[in-house]
């Protein structure tokens, strides 16, 4: 399957914002690149499971500044981000099952590609803009796993975490 990429349309000129979505996407592809003959799947099992972390991760981030800053459509917003939570919780555990690597690549990439354009266009990039007004600079920040994790945000690790190298 081509990899998949974010268009220019879908930058939301809030660097943070647009590297977590070049990792999410660079995530995602790296899922539908297993080898899905490979025994029991495991490297794509392996590489959907950190996608879920990672989406938990930046979902976290994003909430955490919405209610920081008393955004008016994190209602709204955080119901989208529960929807893709749900359908990528399916996913994971369809990929527990044998045989299953080939019907859950095609449900990631369309649940991927309807859900992550739609939810930018419609939710991210208004938050963004937000952002960019209500922090007045160029470059707002959010918050990293380790100040998530300090606010109760995120769980604390009880394990040490997947390495994970993703080139963007």
């Amino acid at each position: 399957m081509p990899s998949m990429t974010i268009p220019p349309d879908l930058v939301t000129s809030v660097p943070d914002i647009d590297q977590q979505h070049a990792v999410f996407l660079a995530l995602t592809n790296r899922v539908l690149s297993a080898d899905p003959r490979a025994p029991n799947h495991a490297q794509m099992l392996r590489e959907l499971s950190a996608l879920v972390r990672y989406v938990d991760y930046h979902f976290a981030a994003e909430e955490s500044e919405m209610r920081a800053h008393a955004y008016l459509g994190t209602r709204h917003h955080v119901a989208h981000h529960e929807r893709l939570r749900r359908s990528l919780y399916e996913i994971l555990e369809l990929s527990r099952l044998p045989g299953t690597a080939r019907p859950v690549a095609v449900r990631l990439r369309l649940l991927v590609e309807e859900w992550f354009v739609d939810h930018i266009r419609r939710m991210d990039i208004d938050f963004a803009q937000f952002l960019l007004q209500a922090t007045a600079s160029p470059n707002p920040r959010l918050p990293g796993r380790d100040d998530l994790r300090r606010t109760g945000v995120l769980p604390p690790l009880r394990t040490s975490p997947l390495a994970m190298t993703v080139v963007v």
